[in-house]
């Protein structure tokens, strides 16, 4: 009987040493395995009431090592749950904030998934906004509707059914649910007095990797030394990633809001049939941008609207910041306090010139704007804006970077030339850009002396970058690093794709040499030319009605051109 339980016991004793052996080949466990090599080297193998006791002390320890592998499965578990709920929550958001077309190529699980519908989440955020969680870390501006329904299809049609007494007031209320306001963490210098100035920045939430890289840029070169205020303005709700990451990249205020819809949208008097015909012929041509409504609906916005919006009413002076630009020098100055010292409506780095084919007959409206309200052009900018022969010579302040006076584009003069351009409808039937009405608007109403060129600021957009040259750096104590080759930016998914850095303004299409040797009261029109019997006048030309009839020659070339789309 005793064998017999001895045998048992081997049996029952060899099965629990598989079983433990496999559950101990667990690295974790180790320590639990030479436990048990200590049980088979006891010597009370063979004896059956030191074996009894032994087995029940075994199916302690195995119990508790059950217990212990279960909690850590359990735990093991509950960790990947949460990993992979963190990584689908990232996923999600960063697909909510439409961040495809600049995070594509950098983010491998959003590979899985392109072509979700950007809109429809935008559209998502202008029907219902979830308050609660964007007011953990935004408040809302200050003397502004702050009360909302959930739902915002009730509120919309209530705005568009009441009457304001003021286009501030409409626009105001129209747009309020989608302005967010986050307080930054730095503190106001008592040494520097801030002008009324902001950072204006128009840019969409797909382009979240590219305004952060500006904001760093920016920042780095000045911004740290003055903390500016940022405001950014999209066409579309701003998603709540694109805004918690863009108030963690500067310590100072910044305000996200939506555009007034009056502000963006095509006017009602724009054939939109005979603009797709118009966009066609540019196509043709290889004009960049030719059938695209959302850049006209841009260039037209920084024409004649951004100024407008709500939240620059209180304020001076704006800075433009584009997505993915370079500041290669350090700015140690203030360019607004500089601007409002020298009394300057106009700051631009970089002067060229436009492609023609993109404003066929802005020149020619400007013209006839001048002679239809007796604008004087003695001693103004639009002399250094004309050929010898009386034509636009194209030279335009790149608007992509400017810093200017509000005040100044809110004037009743600003305005009456930008409605009178507006009104042609030749912002969507061309492809008029907001950097040759700048300049034009610049050319009718400034004198040289109201604008100011900023030598010691170098910057990149695109491929195209200037910078001081280094006699001026060392005589102003401009620091700069300046790289040899940058990315091209007509390539972006290849970033190996790079092009050797030149400065723009030793560049033959450059216009700086016409700015250095321009001064007010000099005329460019060659006093050989025949168009005008007064050539040392640009009121002459304006005058001269046979110059109209030549300059507006390829408006019929367009009526025909239509003619010939439609058939006969």
């Amino acid at each position: 009987m005793k064998i017999r339980n001895h045998s048992t016991s081997i049996i029952i004793l060899s099965t629990v040493i598989i079983i433990y052996t496999l559950l101990f080949s667990v690295k974790k466990y180790i320590v639990h395995s030479i436990v048990l090599v200590n049980y088979l080297s006891s010597t009370c193998l063979f004896d059956y009431n030191c074996y009894i006791k032994k087995k029940a002390e075994l199916e302690r320890i195995s119990e508790a090592i059950s217990i212990k592998i279960k909690s850590a499965n359990e735990n093991s578990k509950n960790l990947e749950e949460q990993r992979l709920d963190i990584q689908n929550s990232e996923y999600n958001e960063r697909k909510n904030s439409a961040l495809y077309d600049s995070v594509l190529d950098k983010e491998d699980y959003l590979k899985k998934d392109a072509n979700f519908d950007i809109k429809s989440i935008e559209d998502s955020l202008l029907l219902s906004v979830d308050f609660d969680s964007f007011l953990k870390n935004y408040t809302r501006v200050s003397g502004w509707p702050s009360e909302f329904p959930r739902n915002l299809i009730e509120y919309k049609k209530l705005v568009s059914q009441s009457h304001f007494s003021t286009e501030q007031d409409k626009w105001k209320y129209e747009i309020a649910p989608w302005v967010w306001h986050h307080k930054g963490s730095s503190k106001p210098n008592p040494k520097i007095k801030l002008e009324k100035a902001a950072i204006v920045v128009l840019v969409r939430n797909s382009e979240l990797i590219d305004i952060m890289h500006s904001i760093r840029q920016l920042e780095d070169r000045y911004n740290h030394h003055y903390h500016y205020p940022y405001i950014f303005l999209n066409d579309r709700p701003f998603t709540k990633y694109f805004m918690d990451k863009v108030s963690l990249i500067t310590p100072s205020n910044v305000t996200f809001s939506l555009i007034p819809s009056d502000h963006w949208s095509v006017p009602s008097f724009v054939d939109i049939k005979q603009a797709k015909i118009s966009h066609r012929q540019l196509e043709a041509k290889g004009v960049n941008y030719a059938t695209s409504m959302s850049y006209r609906k841009m260039c037209r916005f920084n024409s004649g609207f951004f100024y407008k919006h709500p939240l620059l009413q209180d304020l001076d002076y704006y800075w433009r910041l584009e997505p993915n630009v370079d500041f290669y020098c350090d700015i140690s100055f203030d360019p607004f306090r500089m601007m409002k010292e020298q009394n300057k409506k106009y700051a631009f780095v970089i002067f060229l010139k436009e492609i023609k084919a993109t404003i066929p007959s802005l020149w020619d409206h400007t013209l006839m704007y001048i002679k239809k309200n007796n604008i004087p052009t003695a001693n103004k900018l639009l002399n250094m804006l004309t050929t010898p022969d009386g034509r636009y010579n194209l030279c335009h302040f790149w608007s992509n970077f400017e810093i200017g006076s509000l005040n100044w584009f809110r004037s009743k003069q600003y305005n009456d030339y930008f409605e009178y351009l507006d009104s042609t409808g030749n912002f969507y039937y061309e492809r008029w850009g907001d950097a040759p009405v700048h300049t034009l608007a610049a050319g009718i109403l400034l004198e040289k002396k109201d604008l100011m060129f900023f030598n010691d600021i170098g910057y990149r957009h695109d491929n195209f970058a200037r910078w001081p040259s280094l006699i001026s750096s060392i005589e102003n104590e401009v620091k700069c690093q300046i790289p040899e080759y940058i990315n091209n930016a007509n390539n972006r998914k290849d970033v190996n794709d790079k092009i050797k850095l030149k400065n723009f303004d030793l560049d033959s299409n450059s216009c700086l040499d016409i700015w250095n040797s321009f001064h007010s009261n000099m005329s460019l029109i060659d006093p050989r030319s025949s168009i005008t019997s007064d050539p040392n006048k640009l009121e002459s030309l304006i005058e001269n009605t046979e110059i109209f009839k030549s300059e507006l020659s390829h408006i019929k070339d367009q009526k025909r051109f239509i003619r010939y789309i439609n058939g006969p």
